[in-house]
């Protein structure tokens, strides 16, 4: 059975994406660079179809030889998404290089004689249906059960798997140079780019069920007041009982009694997963962290990836209680890596910091969630008074009700939806971004000092790094690298990471806004009298424009004054507190927290922008 998925892997990973170019003749090129016309063995059957701008989906044949498998043309979606791509200098394939590394691997086998075996603890993965590069596999235990000698107060023992990708992708190896290069695997409509080929990071790597696995095995213990009271680091050979689907692990935790897996090995793991995830959200709450209800656009493509699919991004409890352990696991890496360098000056660590907001960016926005608590009438239990409560403890304390985003829910509690997704936004609107950098430092998001990441190891090139540092030096293993090649190594690592964080953002904004305008310039093709009028919550007003999002699909579009002057004839007033825009005569008005609905008015071919206005 593994040996035939590893040859649909191994197919899988072999495929490329080349774009069509003219200059005196039609060429290929990758993000990286021109191809020879001899790279693709049946291009001469293709080239009275092609076109400059086509993109050409390829198979492997042999060793730098590829077939054309089909063509996507411009106009397509699809076309749309690989330009994008292209654009932000992402490659989809691999040098053959890389290749040749991967199919040692595949021959040769996996050797585990320094690893611990471990294959008797019940470890299963939980993840979204989609998921394929299984990173991380859990088991959560308590003391006595047999696995591990637990101290005095322990109340669980989790058991945190994460694959050994730093034993496959080694400094000085092609496979490394790639990995830095990209810094990261990038996620995209439905798609990725991945940094690592596919016959590793859902082949041989990834913790697939039922197959022998090398890992950093993270051990855990926590208290009863979800404190992490100690981790022991093993290097092991894991055996995963099962691939769950976060889905299916809900219904399980709805009533586990009854459920089919009642009395399978790991029934009693998953309760205890539950627990400690509750467990480690109340200690989070401690540190003041702030838990947004936060609506997120899911950008995705259709089976036949002709139109976008737009949804919301919503995470389930068991998602949140994975997170919990993820974090705790970055935590207690970083630690480990801290300390260590403290003691030891040829470990070289790599931390992820988040610098706090300042004393007046809290108050600017203290200041805006009143004013929209103000503008709203709410209630005094809407008002932030910063002297008793923390940010986080004044959002716990809103009604639950203010976080169901049903849209047919009852108009008072659509209402507190509304206000409080408007006030999250401001808060979501200060914060700064996060940087890895060699120095320990906070992270003020999740409270604590300091956090590194460890748990995605397939998928950053700082969790390889970080990886290798915690196993030789805790290990009896070779260290790879002298100081002075480690400390460079770790400049470009920690240089690559914060790159790669860079462009996944780009491409979120880049890919957004061409759904956005797919479903914008769909509205505005149908007669003016059928257009849709869509709901959605002001989030937020500047001197020219309001911000809103849609109930569905959960998009943001931004309202320009000016726009909504012209569509009705009449002088627009926004008020000083910017969370008012009323007309002038008084006959209408658009309050920050409140409803609206829009439709499209115009298209201006020279800027292709649309002109979205209030339906009044």
């Amino acid at each position: 059975m593994e040996g035939s998925i590893l040859e649909q892997q191994y197919l899988a990973r072999s495929e490329r994406i080349v774009r069509v170019e003219a200059d005196e003749r039609l060429s290929l090129r990758s993000a990286q660079g021109e191809l020879p016309e001899a790279f693709v063995e049946n291009l001469e059957c293709f080239r009275s179809q092609l076109s400059p701008g086509d993109f050409l989906l390829l198979e492997r044949r042999a060793c730098e030889q590829f077939r054309i498998l089909g063509i996507v043309k411009r106009g397509s979606v699809l076309h749309e998404v690989y330009e994008i791509a292209f654009e932000h200098g992402l490659e989809f394939g691999f040098s053959e290089a890389v290749e040749a590394e991967v199919d040692a691997y595949r021959k040769e086998g996996i050797d585990y004689t320094d690893c611990e075996d471990l294959r008797h603890v019940p470890f299963v993965t939980v993840d979204g249906a989609g998921t394929r590069d299984l990173d991380q596999a859990l088991y959560v235990g308590r003391p006595g059960d047999g696995y591990f000698e637990a101290r005095e107060g322990c109340v669980f023992v989790v058991w945190y798997a994460i694959a050994d990708a730093s034993w496959f992708v080694r400094p000085g190896s092609a496979l490394y140079e790639e990995a830095l290069r990209r810094g990261s695997s990038v996620y995209f409509a439905g798609m990725s780019v991945p940094m690592l080929p596919h016959a590793l990071s859902q082949g041989i790597v990834s913790l697939n069920e039922g197959v022998d696995r090398r890992a950093l095995v993270f051990v855990m213990e926590v208290g009863a007041d979800g404190v992490c009271l100690g981790t022991a680091l093993k290097r092991g050979r894991i055996r995963s009982r099962a691939k769950l689907v976060s889905e299916d692990v809900s219904e399980f935790l709805a009533d586990p009694e009854h459920h089919a897996w009642a009395g399978r090995e790991y029934a009693q793991s998953l309760k205890d997963f539950k627990a400690v995830g509750l467990l480690r959200l109340q200690e989070s709450r401690r540190r003041n962290v702030v838990h947004f209800n936060r609506v997120s656009l899911d950008v995705g493509m259709n089976r036949a990836r002709t139109e976008f699919t737009l949804g919301l991004d919503e995470r389930l409890d068991v998602d949140l209680y994975n997170e919990q352990l993820s974090l705790m696991c970055n935590m207690e890496g970083a630690s480990f890596l801290k300390k260590k360098a403290q003691d030891d000056p040829e470990v070289l660590a790599i931390f992820r910091n988040h610098e706090a907001p300042s004393l007046r960016d809290v108050e600017e926005v203290h200041d805006a969630m009143c004013e929209i608590a103000r503008a709203q009438e709410m209630p005094e239990n809407w008002y932030w008074d910063m002297s008793v409560h923390s940010l986080a403890d004044f959002f716990e304390s809103l009604p639950p009700e203010s976080c169901c985003g049903d849209v047919d829910a009852p108009e008072a509690v659509r209402k507190m939806y509304r206000v409080r997704q408007a006030m999250e936004r401001q808060v979501l609107m200060m914060q700064r971004r996060s940087v890895f950098s060699a120095d320990a430092g906070p992270h003020s998001a999740l409270g604590v000092n300091p956090y590194g990441r460890f748990s995605a190891p397939m998928r950053e090139i700082v969790g390889i790094f970080t990886h290798k540092e915690t196993i030789e030096s805790e290990f009896d293993c070779e260290v790879m690298l002298d100081r002075e090649a480690n400390r460079i190594l770790r400049e470009r690592v920690i240089e690559a990471s914060n790159d790669a964080r860079k462009v996944q953002n780009m491409m979120d904004k880049a890919i957004d806004s061409c759904a956005i305008a797919h479903v914008v310039s769909h509205d505005y093709d149908l007669p003016e009298a059928k257009r849709p009028k869509r709901r959605g919550t002001i989030l937020g007003m500047k001197s020219s424009a309001l911000y809103a999002r849609l109930d569905m699909p959960p998009i943001e579009l931004k309202v320009y004054i000016r726009d909504i002057q012209d569509a009705t004839g009449k002088n627009w007033v926004l008020n000083d507190a910017m969370t008012v825009l009323e007309c002038e005569d008084g006959s209408a008005r658009f309050v920050v927290g409140g409803p609206i609905e829009l439709c499209v008015s115009s298209f201006e071919p020279a800027r292709k922008k649309w002109r979205v206005v209030p339906c009044i």
